[in-house]
């Protein structure tokens, strides 16, 4: 359950990542966007998360467990719900100069492919 939620926040952040390559620092809403939309996030945790622009997403735990969930944006930031656990989890997004991105919860999110 943990590790879907991280996954799904890795991806998020990653996909951020990219769209805001050249600048670090705090991650807008626009570039969250345009880094999660069609993209798969890994997370530290060994987790990934793939985000679709109808506001889904698919995550799949280190351990192989799949589940589907939802994201969206709440100002900057990003917000997440999976069955598992059930309630909604939202977190800021901060842009690394090696192109990764640290999730407000400590999780490293690290763009697939």
């Amino acid at each position: 359950m943990r590790g879907i939620l991280i996954a799904a926040l890795a991806a998020t952040a990653v996909l951020a990542a990219c769209s805001n390559e050249s600048q670090t620092g705090p991650m807008k809403a626009d570039g969250i966007k345009a880094a999660f939309e069609g993209a798969t996030w890994n997370s530290s945790s060994g987790a990934s998360s793939s985000y679709r622009a109808d506001g889904t997403l698919t995550s799949k735990s280190a351990n192989g467990e799949t589940n589907e969930g939802t994201w969206r944006l709440d100002g900057d930031r990003y917000c997440q719900t999976v069955p598992v656990g059930g309630s909604e989890n939202c977190f800021t997004l901060e842009m690394q100069e090696d192109g990764t991105i640290r999730v407000s919860n400590g999780s490293i999110l690290t763009k697939a492919g």
